[in-house]
C-alpha cells in the first residue's frame, strides 16, 4: 500500500494546490502543515535532508511503500505520477 506524505506549507498555494490535489486523487494521504517562517522550514529540510537532497520549496511530496520512504518532488512531480 502507498501513502503519500505532503509537508505543506501554510499560505503557500502550491502546497495548497497539492493538498487539493492529493484529496481528490483517491490516494491515501498524510497532509503536515508548517508555519510559514524560516526556522520552521529550515528545521523540516535538515531533518529530511537525507531524502530529499537540495530541494528547496515547498511542498514535499514523499510516498511512503512499505518501509521505504520515495522522495517525489513538489506539486508538478505530484500531479505527473
Amino acid at each position: 500500500m502507498e501513502i503519500y506524505h505532503i509537508i505543506s506549507r501554510i499560505g503557500c498555494p502550491y502546497s495548497m494546490n497539492a493538498v487539493n490535489f492529493i484529496k481528490t486523487s483517491g490516494k491515501k494521504y498524510i497532509i503536515y502543515n508548517i508555519k510559514n517562517s524560516e526556522k520552521e522550514k529550515n528545521i523540516i529540510k535538515e531533518k529530511l535532508k537525507n531524502i530529499i537532497g537540495n530541494h528547496n520549496t515547498f511542498p514535499i511530496v514523499l510516498c511512503q511503500k512499505k518501509n521505504e520512504i520515495i522522495f517525489i518532488g513538489g506539486y508538478t512531480e505530484l500531479i505527473n505520477i
